[in-house]
Formats: C-alpha cells, structure tokens, sequence
C-alpha cells in the first residue's frame, strides 16, 4: 500500500509537523526569491544527479533508497512503457530539486507534498491538524477557503508551499516542454492533482496540465521497490539522454542561508554506505564562505569529479512536442502521446 501515512514511522509523522508549522506564504514567497536568481554555481544534470547518492527522503513513508535511485526507478518505468524520451527525463530530474538539502536546507523546507498558501488549508492535505500551529491559520487574511485568491485564477496564480518542485522547475523551464515542466512542478501537489479541494482555484488549461501530472505520478509511485537500480550501467544512457535537452552545465542557485542543522536521522539509513562508483569519484567536502557575503559559513556540497569522458551530444531521432500543450489533452491524446517512437530508419509502429 503505497502513501500510508496512518501507519508510517515517526519521522514521517515529526517531518509532517515541521512542514505544516513552518511553511507560510511570507517564507514560501522568500525561498522563491532567494533561489529564483540561479547565478551562484553551474553544475551538470548527471552531476546533480550523483549528490542524491545518500539522501533519503524523510516524507516518504514508501521507500528507503537514495534519490537518485528513486528517479532511475521512476524513469526507467517510464522507458519500459515506451513514452518519448522528454517524458524519460522528466522521471530522471523531477526530484532534482531535493539537492537543496545538500545546500543546506532542513528537509522540512524541501520535501514532502505541496499545498496553497494564502488561503485555508485544506482537509486533504497529509497530516492536516499539524496546521493548528501555523501563523497563517489565525490570519483572517489567508484562512478563507479563497483567501487572497479570485475564482477560476489559475495554477499560475497561486503560491504553493516551497519545496524541491517549484525550484527544479525554475532550473529547467528554459529547457523542457510544457508537460515535462508541469510534471516536475506538480508532482508533489497531491491534494490539487489527487483531489477537488481547489477545483474552485483551477483555471483554464489546468486540467490538462493535471493530466499529464496524474499520467507521470503512476510511475513516480507504484515503481518503488527495495532493489536499487544499477547506477553504473545506466548511466551512460542518462548522460546521453541529458545532452539532447540540457548544455554540459546549467546555472543553479545555492542556499544555506539561515538553515536549520537538521538533527540526527531516527532510521538506519543514516550510515548507508554511498555506491563504490561515487565514491570513487568524490571529494571530500569542505568548510567555505562566498567572498563578499555576509553569508554564514555552510558545508560545500560534495561535489564529484568525472573519470570518464562524457559522451558527445548525440544528433535526436525523434521529434520534441511543442513547447505549448495543445487543449485539450484527451484520454486519447495521451494514449498517442505514449506510442513508442520508432528507431531510425525503422517502420512506423502498427
């Protein structure tokens, strides 16, 4: 049983509390600020990738791997399903984001599911009575079931809590079609993608967007499973995949301004050995501050360097979708949308 919160670990229940006491929207629109900028450091997709290597999400009741085998799980169902290779990507990078915890960032302010902000939270939301603590619950100004929203406003209008959705798609919305972009975005966004509670929000071509989001999350879910994938053997498909959308490196912004010092994690996994493959590959991180700034001092993410070359960018062989969706996506558009592309030179699929 997948999402099992009534009977998930106490970490689960403690990451829920914080999530829910902390995340108003005067520190949602502030992270979005903050990391809105993306000119502090350029890294590579692959490279990010690899810092995931021992980060386990505390919000997960569902598994106890790494992220960055969670989203080789996830993207290799979406491979075996035979959907286009932009769909493949999106399951490889849409928990990219959670890379802010490597900047710094407590958990509570990177995983978990969204939910709005700037109005009353809603009962279909994890864990809804941690709420009872949060500042905004008591603000006569964001505790109406619109709040300071209109009717019909749209997805684009409103402030969902901040987390590793909203930033990894501020890193790649220059990169990725429309659908991929609202897959990496909504993904966490389960009591709006899952449930009615802000059909009242919703605007036009939300629906559609949702469509793609509830297509993409069959696999960022009922793929979990105790066997890791191997990393090593997989990863000169993904670097190829990647050099077909993203350059060598793209601008991320790092964080470690005010983070809390996360306490000591409550499961075994704390002292999981990273894979020989990374390690072998890693530096040792060190103390640093940025010249300049009045920055705090914070722990330089652990880098890796390559021993190998990267493969040059290879020539696509199947046409991108437009970077607009087209309303509205049906049932049956889906359905096409899902064909396996035919190799080169090969027979169109009957």
């Amino acid at each position: 049983m997948y999402r099992d919160y009534a009977n998930a670990d106490a970490h689960v229940r403690r990451f829920y509390r914080l999530n829910h006491e902390r995340q108003t929207l005067e520190f949602a629109r502030a992270k979005r600020e903050q990391y809105g900028a993306l000119n502090t450091t350029r890294m590579g997709i692959w490279e990010a990738c690899e810092t995931l290597d021992s980060l386990v999400d505390e919000s997960d009741p569902d598994t106890r791997l790494s992220q960055i085998e969670h989203c080789l799980q996830t993207a290799e169902g979406i491979r075996r399903d035979g959907h286009p290779d932009w769909f493949v990507l999106a399951g490889l990078v849409h928990d990219l984001g959670k890379i802010l915890c490597v900047f710094g960032e407590p958990q509570w302010a990177v995983t978990g599911d969204t939910f709005v902000l700037g109005c009353a939270f809603r009962n279909a939301i994890v864990h809804p009575e941690y709420f009872a603590t949060n500042p905004d619950a008591a603000d006569s100004r964001y505790n109406t079931p619109l709040g300071i929203y209109e009717p019909g406003c749209g997805l684009d209008a409103l402030t969902l809590s901040w987390g590793h959705d909203e930033y990894m798609y501020l890193v790649t919305r220059k990169y990725l079609p429309e659908p991929a972009l609202a897959m990496i975005r909504y993904h966490s966004f389960y009591p709006g993608h899952s449930s009615a509670a802000y059909r009242e929000l919703m605007g036009s071509g939300d629906e559609e967007r949702l469509q793609w989001v509830r297509l993409f999350n069959r696999y960022d879910l009922y793929t979990k499973h105790d066997t890791p994938p191997d990393v090593a053997a997989l990863r000169p498909f993904y670097e190829d995949l990647i050099g077909r959308y993203f350059p060598a490196e793209i601008p991320w912004q790092l964080g470690c301004v005010n983070a809390e010092p996360r306490p000591p994690p409550s499961r075994p996994y704390a002292a999981r050995q990273r894979s020989r493959m990374t390690a072998r590959m890693m530096t040792a991180p060190v103390m640093t501050r940025f010249v300049g700034s009045v920055m705090p001092i914070c722990a330089r993410p652990i880098w890796s360097t390559d021993t190998i070359s990267t493969p040059t960018k290879a020539p696509m062989t199947d046409p991108r979708p437009p970077m607009r969706l087209v309303p509205p996506i049906t049932a049956a558009a889906i359905a096409e949308s899902s064909r396996p592309t035919p190799a080169l030179g090969s027979a169109e699929p009957r």
